[in-house]
Formats: C-alpha cells, structure tokens, sequence
C-alpha cells in the first residue's frame, strides 16, 4: 500500500520530538488523505503490534480544555471535574478524544540513541 511509507515517516517525525507527542487518527487521517476510519484501522493495528498505545483524553465542554488522560475507556468516570470552570461533567457531555502515544518497544526498537538526549 502506498500510504505505509508515508505513515512510517510520519511516525519517524513525530518520536523525534521532545515530550509525548499525540498520535491523533484525525491529523493522521489528514496527513496522508485517508478517512479517519482507516487512519484509526491503521493506529489500531499499530497498538496490537505494541509499536503504540492508545489513550484517551477528556475534554470540558464549557472551555474545550483537557481535563485528564486515561489508558483505558473503561477507566473514565461518569463525571470529571474541571478546575478551569469550577465544575463537573457528565462523561456524556464531554469530549473524549482517542489518541495514540509511542511505546517503549517503539522508542527502544526504532529511536536513534541520538534524538533521546
């Protein structure tokens, strides 16, 4: 597949970078011109082979800020509170947005000891 040289750049910039960048399938999806179903397809198929996890974020729906990070969806609550706001939320109302982060068999398999600095 022609977008499969493309992904793996992409991946390549983005664990050269300093923190934990997201891996977002939206911004994925863009990158390479593929729906956003397949650019999820693809990070998921990415997670079974623990190059990536996925994570996700939850975001107030009064100020669009995050509110916290969760490895798994069974772990969110029903409610999170914003301290931005001053209030809780129903799981319901907030935005919760499925990103992807490297592994450490990703970083340690295929990041130059040189970008870890």
């Amino acid at each position: 597949i022609d977008i499969l040289p493309k992904y793996e750049e992409y991946l390549f910039v983005l664990s050269e970078r300093k923190g934990v960048p997201d891996i977002v399938p939206e911004i994925l999806a863009k990158r390479l011109s593929i729906s956003e179903a397949l650019a999820t397809t693809i990070l998921g198929l990415s997670a079974d082979a623990k190059l990536l996890k996925p994570s996700y974020q939850v975001y107030c729906p009064k100020t669009d800020l995050f509110i916290h990070e969760y490895s798994d969806i069974k772990e969110i609550p029903q409610e999170s509170f914003c301290p931005i706001c001053n209030d809780y939320h129903g799981s319901e109302t907030c935005d919760i947005q499925l990103v992807f982060h490297f592994t450490e068999f990703f970083i340690k398999k295929y990041v130059p000891l040189t970008t870890l600095s």
